[in-house]
């Protein structure tokens, strides 16, 4: 994975944990 792409990741798991608040939790457990 390049940084380009890393870092479109990080900013759209941001973009949908902010849309997502209650899932955020849960989401989080699976990235860790």
């Amino acid at each position: 994975m390049t940084d380009a792409e890393r870092e479109y990741l990080i900013s759209y798991l941001i973009g949908y944990l902010l849309d997502r608040r209650l899932e955020a939790p849960d989401i989080a457990k699976r990235i860790l």
